[in-house]
């Protein structure tokens, strides 16, 4: 097959026949392997922050740290680090005073402290309080300074490391804007134990006042996600969509009358699989509880005192191992499950079957007999000791269940499908459940009882043609498909998904496939290419045709409203980590942003800008419209709001 390539920021393909399985994959996009460490983001307290640090030379400055309510990305309810630093008797060349950064309860970061080798850069937001600030001679604000402490033997750290510059000095440009500033710590191979920020300044003689924010360790790259398709089976799928490798997903019966002790014919119990996880044990299991579930848990095989259970275990060439289980008085425990008969226990021992696809019956007689028949028609016989039935005897309730359970924490994601579940000769009414052609009953017959209710227990429908698939993380792609790459056609995919371990699950139904004999998938987190301003009354929706919906609220004249301002994508889909400066005008005259008129330029701060609350209004009553440009990049579409009638 020749590969397709197509230029994009991000990109990723799948090329998928409908029908048949093949799949071809190009990867280019590069994530975050492992989480930022957050030093610092002051939403609330300042305690990570120690300013009792001196200055040099002595006594050449003093200064103030406290909490102020702005925030680098405009969010009213958190807020930054101000540092009011007066240079008063300070001389030409350097002059510096220090921040230091730790735990908030100690003087270091907790030993042995943060191994920068995971990190590719410290970051952090700084701005100028330019009211409160006065210029250095050389007409800049000073510079920042990162020096890093190590101490000796943390995580290896060589004798005599001590304080470490790391990087060059960062000039604090002259405007009111947040400015983002980051150092590289390819020359720190080593553990940090405390982190400075040292503000430094040539000659300067009055008031600076500093607001920082967002202080980071970033992460570096990892290896681009992967795509994958996997043909849908209808029918109930039972998925292990929980991170835990002992989380059981399953179905139970609401009623209890489901016994088979005292019957005077044969009970069976059936379930019908469709596909079976094709790795090598993955468990489907089939539960008979005497008396009433705990409603709350899922694990009846270890949380209740009594079960009876069939455990079917799948093998990637498509067949599995069957065995059976009990135990009694035993609650919160394995009890006598896995103990052989011939030491009192409830191991009963099993069965291979060359196909775990098809039906796998527990028929129970004369209170102690039990069949278990596979799909290839072979069966096992045994008999339950008299010690279990003379306890379960005395119970009168019984409730059935289905369900799965990964066991191997690489099998989360995977999953079993049922066609169908039966019941017949029990007190109760029988069950004849067809997942194909019917709802799931969650009103007569059964309940959901899984760790994960939402994702695993699942319906998949009859229309339901691809599973579509990939590796996390993957923040900001989204699932794209053309019937052809001549011309390609891409638009955006409708699907149903989840999240479990490291991957992303979604479901493709028929109506949303490209074509109806083939097509190609691919996942794409597209680069910067416009601006979208949002209005009060308007809400952002990307992949629309005008990235939003609703229309902007009526405004009044020197009332403050809030505005947002994002870096979007072709499609109106958010993109982060853009810090371009950009440029507010309005066609009235007298509008206000961040308590200034127009024009007012600043930076975007991860993509976004919000003006600080109570900052902007319009001046002048009529209907007036707002836009935004890039000023680092005119190449970027510039936007212009709808129009907003103001009030006198």
């Amino acid at each position: 097959m020749k590969p397709h390539f197509k230029f994009s920021t991000s990109l990723m393909l799948c090329w998928m026949p409908v029908g048949a399985g093949l799949i071809f994959a190009l990867n280019t996009y590069v994530a975050n392997a492992v989480d930022d460490r957050i030093i610092g983001t002051f939403d609330t307290d300042i305690a990570v922050a120690d300013g009792s640090y001196g200055e040099w030379p002595a006594g050449s400055s003093t200064k103030t740290l406290e909490w102020a309510n702005e925030d680098s990305e405009g969010n009213s309810d958190s807020g930054c680090l101000k540092v009011a630093i007066a240079w008063t008797n300070t001389n030409p060349g350097w002059n510096d005073s220090k921040v230091v950064f730790h735990d908030p309860t100690g003087g270091d970061f907790a030993w042995p402290g943060i191994d920068c080798r995971s990190y590719v850069n410290l970051e952090w937001d700084v701005k100028v309080d330019v009211a409160n600030s006065s210029l250095n001679p050389n007409g800049n604000y000073g510079a920042i300074q990162v020096v890093f402490q190590g101490w000796e033997g943390a995580n290896g750290n060589p004798a005599g490391l001590g304080w470490v510059t790391i990087g060059n000095l960062i000039t604090i440009t002259n405007t009111s804007a947040w400015q983002h500033m980051k150092v590289p710590l390819t020359s720190y191979p080593y553990n940090l134990n405390k982190l400075v920020l040292n503000f430094v300044a040539d000659g300067a003689t009055n008031l600076i006042t500093y607001l920082v924010d967002n202080v980071k360790l970033t992460a570096p790259p990892q290896p681009p996600p992967t795509l994958t398709i996997e043909k849908a089976v209808p029918g109930l799928a039972f998925v292990a969509a929980s991170d835990g490798r002992w989380d059981r997903q399953n179905i139970r019966t609401i009623g209890s009358n489901y016994g088979w002790i005292g019957q005077p014919r044969p009970v069976s119990y059936s379930v019908e699989i469709a596909k079976h996880a094709p790795v090598d044990g993955f468990r489907l299991h089939m539960y008979l509880v005497p008396g009433i579930s705990d409603p709350n848990r899922a694990d009846s095989d270890w949380h209740e005192a009594n079960i009876l259970m069939v455990a079917i275990y799948s093998n990637p060439n498509g067949g599995a191992w069957a065995s059976v289980h009990a135990k009694y008085n035993s609650p919160d425990s394995n009890g006598q499950q896995y103990t052989p008969v011939a030491e009192g226990g409830g191991d009963f021992g099993g069965i291979w079957a060359n196909n775990s696809a098809g039906t796998w019956t527990l028929t129970l007689s004369h209170d102690t007999d039990f069949v278990l028949t596979t799909p290839d028609g072979t069966s096992m016989t045994n008999t339950i000791p008299s010690a279990f039935i003379d306890v379960w005897r005395t119970i009168p309730e019984l409730q059935f269940a289905v369900g799965v359970m990964p066991i191997n924490p690489d099998y989360v994601g995977q999953k079993a499908i049922v066609k169908s579940v039966k019941i017949t000769g029990a007190a109760g009414p029988d069950i004849n459940a067809d997942f194909i052609n019917n709802p799931l009953d969650t009103t007569n017959t059964w309940t959901i009882a899984a760790v994960s209710p939402n994702y695993g227990v699942q319906q998949i429908p009859t229309d339901a043609a691809w599973w579509v698939n990939w590796t996390l993380p993957a923040t900001g792609f989204r699932l794209q498909a053309t019937p052809s790459l001549s011309p390609a056609a891409w638009t955006s995919v409708t699907s149903t998904g989840f999240n479990a371990g490291n991957n992303h699950y979604s479901i493709i139904r028929q109506g949303n496939l490209p074509s109806p004999n083939s097509g190609y998938f691919r996942l794409i987190k597209e680069g910067y290419s416009k601006l979208l301003l949002l209005l009060p009354g308007e809400t952002a929706a990307p992949g629309t045709p005008t990235g939003k919906t609703g229309t902007p609220l009526p405004q009044q004249v020197g009332v403050p409203f809030q505005f947002t301002v994002k870096a979007v994508d072709s499609e109106w889909f958010p993109v982060l980590g853009v810090d371009n400066t950009i440029r507010l005008t309005s066609t009235d005259e007298n509008a206000v942003v961040n308590w200034g008129y127009l024009p007012f330029e600043t930076a975007l701060v991860n993509g976004v800008f919000t003006p600080p609350t109570e900052s902007s209004y319009f001046g002048t009553p009529g209907t007036w419209t707002i836009k935004v440009e890039d000023v680092t990049d005119p190449t970027k579409t510039s936007y212009t709001s709808a129009p907003v009638v103001v009030n006198p």
